[in-house]
This record gives C-alpha cells, structure tokens and sequence, in this order.
C-alpha cells in the first residue's frame, strides 16, 4: 500500500506536492476504508480521490505515480536513451523529484528518487525491517559529464559479484530495476516486485480494458473468475445471464478493412509476435442477455460503451481484491452515477489491502457517505503560475454536517474554475444566434 507519494518539477507540478494517505482519527466508516499496518504502526486508506478544475493537474497527480512506476521498472540497456520524464516548463534545467513510502509485507519502504532526462541524480532506498529505519542502499551523482556514481550498500545483502555489476549500471537506469538483471532476492528485489507487480499502469477514459481482462482471467478457462465476472454483469443490472470467451488465429488479410482497424484500435486483435505471415490472435467474448424471458446474444463490440466500460471495471476491482493498487483518471467515464457508487463501495467492504487511487468530476459523489470521508477527498487548484497545488479537504475547517458537494460548487475548497460571462461580444463570420 502507498502511504505518501510527492512529486516536484512534472509536467504541471513545479513546487513539491505530496498525497498523503494516512488516515485522520476521524471514525466514519473506518472498518471500510482504514487499513492498520503494524510496523511502524500506520493506519492507512484504502482511497483517495483528486477533484479540481479542468488543467489543475488532476491527472498529473497521477501520471507522476505512473513516470515514476516505468522509470523504476525500466530494463533498457541503450544507455543514450531518454528518461522519459517531463519537467516543468519553466523548470526544464532542473532535476524531477518522487518520493514514495509503501508497505509490503508488513514492512515500511521509503525510496527518494532525483533525475533528469539524461541521468539518475540521486536514488535512495530505506526500510524498517524492526520498526526503525535502516538505509538498503544510497546511489549519488559525482561526476555529469562521466556519469561516476558514489555508493553505499548497506543493507543491499549483494554477493561481491553483484555488488560489482550494479557499480556499473547505466546512468538513465535505476538500482532497482537492475537488480532485475540476475538472480537476487534481497529487499532491492522487494521493491522491484513492488512496483512492477502492485502499483499498476494507469487507466484512463481511452484506455482499452478489453484484453487485460481476457488474457488474465476469462481465457484461463476457470469456472469462479467466469462466475464473478456474470454475477458482478449481473449486479450492474445489465440483464446478462452467460458470457463465453474465446480466442483463434487468422490471417491480418482475411480481415476486411475497416473491421481490422476497428478490432486493433478496441483491442480484439493484437500482432502475435511468433507467428509468420502477420497472422493475429483475435479475441471475443459472446454476451447473453435474457430480457423478459427472450435470450439473445451479442459480441463485446457490439456492446454499449458503458457494458464495455463496466466489463473491464470488473477486471479491476479483481486486481483491487488482490492487493493491487489502482489508478483511474476520470474514474465516471461512461458509468451511470448508481454503478459507479456500487463499483466504489464493491471494492471499500471487500478488499484488505487494495488501494484505489482517482480522478473525477462527478461531484455527486462528493455527497455519499458511505464512499466518502473528509480525509481522503484531494483538491487541485491551478497557482498563478499555472503550477498545481494539492490539497485535503481535511485542512479546511469541513464539519461532517457539511455537504462537500456543495461547498466544493461553491468554491470553497477550491477546485472551481474561474469562468468568464456567457455573452459572446464578437460573433465570427457573420453568423448570427
């Protein structure tokens, strides 16, 4: 689970922001939303939720946990390439910094990572193995024009071979991916797994969910995940009864255009890498409906986007049941207000240790006590510079009487745009109204 992640010098963010999800002692439907970790004792929420006007760098909150995700995992061996992380405008000579503090396996990890798009700057990992912090490792800049490093490997526990190949990593590579590179199980790898395994790729409104829930789950051919997947279809009131999915080869040629594009764009076909002559596996799912007694089927394209929509929500709210941590930007798109509640309160009573972590727009949720607690609502609000501010609702004098939907329309915990009058002076090209 996260605990706190910060960021300064990405895209839109220029001064350091941080996202804190340690629970306040507020109670409100704490069995739900508050997960107790022992060492160091913390108490943790299993959700935030980011509002805030349009170009307040909602979505850059989350985009930095992602940039951070890939650079940490990155296994590319082309020293000269890019790190791909984007700076502030006006920032762009300098260094980006993340910071995250997560737990996994009941132990307490805290990473500082500093770079710029030609190198790693400065990279440092501690735990709390027994509940005071030890330094794993400490990887510092020396020299940028040779890239020379300084290292410490305190609690690395690297044999002398492999202490010797991570001297040697790459300047735009980091020391957790590259222990990625031969056999070692020490906490490095720990924090590796952590970032590669837990905290996943970011979802947003375009994203195709089609394929992660098919090749992960349906395809495996288990009656229980096929059975979750109806029951959940069910729940939605979607009026489907059966589903089947299957998979076969054909050649890229035999599909008609503009069906191919079609299938690649949505996700039903993907390039099989291995096999000659552009052959491709295509993907499909038959949907059952049963409307007043009469069945009927129908393929996943020819669903509605909300039916697709909703079908990949519940590949997540699989992964959030396994622990994963979940990152959705404009977390309402193409979903009814009631099932996206259901979805969001699914994923509160069910899962131990998941973390669901969202943007939105959809103030009505704002007004749902069961979803909702003070401390894990966050506000974007564009500074005068056009940098983003990050800040908990919490810090504001909010009474639980209150009614954030209304104070947040109201602007008085920020997050509201700032609009010009609806008169048009200068109508272009004539045209009248």
């Amino acid at each position: 689970m996260i605990i706190s992640f910060s960021c300064q010098n990405f895209r839109s963010i220029r001064e350091k922001v941080t996202l804190d999800l340690q629970a306040s002692p507020d109670k409100h439907q704490r069995e739900y939303f508050v997960v107790d970790v022992p060492k160091p004792r913390l108490k943790v929420l299993k959700t935030a939720m980011i509002y805030g006007a349009n170009a307040s760098g909602k979505t850059n909150i989350l985009l930095a946990l992602d940039a951070m995700r890939r650079i940490v995992t990155s296994a590319s061996q082309n020293k000269d390439a890019a790190i791909p992380v984007q700076p502030h405008a006006l920032e762009r000579d300098k260094a980006s910094v993340f910071e995250i503090a997560f737990v996994e396996d009941g132990i307490l990890y805290e990473f500082h990572l500093e770079l710029s798009e030609r190198c790693i700057i400065s990279e440092t990992l501690y735990h709390y193995p027994k509940r005071s912090r030890a330094l794993i490792f400490d990887r510092q800049l020396k020299d940028a024009s040779s890239f020379e490093y300084s290292y410490k490997w305190t609690g690395a526990e690297f044999s002398t071979q492999q202490m010797d190949a991570m001297n040697l990593l790459l300047q735009n590579r980091t020391v957790i991916s590259g222990v990625g590179s031969f056999q070692y199980s020490g906490p490095i790898n720990v924090a590796r797994e952590w970032f590669a395994k837990r905290l996943m790729p970011i979802v947003n409104p375009k994203t195709e969910l089609f394929l992660h829930c098919m090749d992960n789950y349906l395809l495996r051919k288990e009656p229980n995940i096929t059975r979750f997947f109806i029951d959940q279809l069910q729940k939605a009131d979607l009026n489907i009864e059966e589903i089947r999915a299957y998979q076969h080869k054909i050649h890229l040629g035999q599909i008609p255009e503009p069906a191919r594009s079609n299938m690649i764009k949505q996700g039903t076909v993907s390039l099989n890498a291995t096999v000659v002559n552009a052959e491709v596996i295509v993907r499909d799912l038959t949907i059952k409906h049963n409307t007043q007694g009469q069945s009927f089927e129908l393929s996943y394209n020819d669903e509605s986007m909300g039916t697709q929509r909703y079908f990949g929500i519940i590949g997540l709210l699989l992964e959030l049941l396994a622990s994963k941590i979940i990152l959705i930007d404009e977390i309402e798109s193409s979903l009814h207000n009631d099932l996206l509640i259901h979805f969001i309160s699914s994923f509160l009573k069910n899962s131990a240790g998941g973390q669901l972590i969202f943007t939105s727009h959809n103030t009505a949720l704002l007004n749902e006590k069961e979803i909702i607690r003070r401390d894990c609502v966050w506000i974007t609000d564009r500074k005068e510079d056009g940098s983003t501010e990050l800040t908990r609702v919490s810090a504001y004098p909010v009474r639980k009487e209150h009614a954030l939907d209304s104070l947040f329309k109201k602007g008085l915990i920020g997050g509201k745009p700032n609009l010009g009058p609806i008169e048009i002076e200068d109508i272009p090209n004539g045209q009248t109204l």
